[in-house]
């Protein structure tokens, strides 16, 4: 009989311990409090006790760690709106997109464009709506500003500042509104056979 009752003992014992071992793997296994309403069969089964302060402590952790969270995504979301694109790779390169349209000044124009002539630039590649034409010695003039216009020049930069070019002909009242756009991003292998970190040999190879 005594052998039974302590066979019994015991056994209830190592359910205590059990149970105890259980509680403690998962408050370490877990950076969280989730699992806290799960343990109340281990709390009255066991004596096992949370401080309430450590509670406390721990569930604004998890608060302020969401509220950072959030912060955070707002903050990228507040970035993207302004233009402003996410981290480039290494072999990659950003240009902005133009358009160039034709505004009038208070002279008359000679040149074969009208207002509200446009043509838009992405990349290396020119685009002109249907059936627009668009006159060669004011393009003659323009091309050599739009490849510095796509890339990021200093705010006090006048390449920045001006946006309003004159038509070459000194006759002519037309002029040339150039706007950014957008941006537009280019992989290096994508627009040349230069080796991004070329040595001389690799170029003679490229050029091979």
């Amino acid at each position: 009989m005594a052998a039974c009752m302590l066979t019994g003992s015991a056994a209830r014992w190592c359910n205590s311990v059990a149970r105890r071992v259980s509680c403690l793997v998962k408050a370490v296994a877990s950076d969280r409090l989730a699992w806290a309403n799960e343990t109340s069969e281990c709390r009255s089964g066991s004596g096992l006790q949370l401080a309430s302060g450590s509670v406390t402590n721990e569930l604004s952790y998890q608060r302020g760690r969401f509220a950072m969270t959030s912060s955070d995504s707002q903050s990228d979301s507040a970035s993207a709106s302004a233009g402003r694109s996410p981290a480039l790779a290494a072999d990659e390169f950003e240009l902005f997109d133009l358009r160039v349209e034709v505004i009038r000044s208070d002279r008359p124009m000679v040149c074969n464009h009208a207002e509200g002539d446009s043509f838009t630039l992405r990349g290396e590649n020119l685009s002109f709506p249907p059936g627009q034409s668009f006159p060669l010695y004011p393009l003659a003039a323009l091309l050599p500003l739009l490849p510095a216009k796509q890339r990021e020049t200093a705010a006090a930069d006048w390449m920045t500042t001006d946006t309003d070019i004159a038509c070459p002909d000194p006759l002519c009242g037309g002029l040339f509104r150039i706007t950014r756009t957008g941006r537009s991003r280019f992989r290096h292998g994508e627009v040349t056979r230069m080796p991004l970190e070329g040595s001389a040999s690799s170029v003679e190879e490229s050029l091979g």
